[in-house]
């Protein structure tokens, strides 16, 4: 299974300055940050767990970590009609 990193508005703080907030049109869009792989050990495959971001139901991530901010600004998709942007919070 992959790590969830899931933005829930009781976690963003509006006193917590660097938020950036990303809105999708796209109903519950999943961008994969590290797909899910397996790594060999002899014999045996280990599963090596994956990273992504959930946008919410509303199409919205809010995150102040910036490596993920990085990697969203990057992303192929980022400005495309229909898929995600960058907006201001308010």
């Amino acid at each position: 299974m992959a790590t969830k990193i899931k933005s829930k508005k009781e976690e963003v703080l509006k006193t917590e300055k660097n938020v950036v907030v990303f809105m999708t049109p796209i109903k519950k869009l999943r961008i994969w940050v590290k797909p899910d792989y397996y790594e060999m050990a002899g014999p045996v495959r280990i599963p090596v767990i994956g990273k992504y971001i959930d946008f919410d139901d509303e199409g919205k991530f809010a995150t102040s970590d910036k490596e993920l901010i990085q990697f969203l600004r990057n992303h192929q998709w980022y400005n495309l009609p229909g898929k995600f942007y960058e907006v201001e919070e308010e």
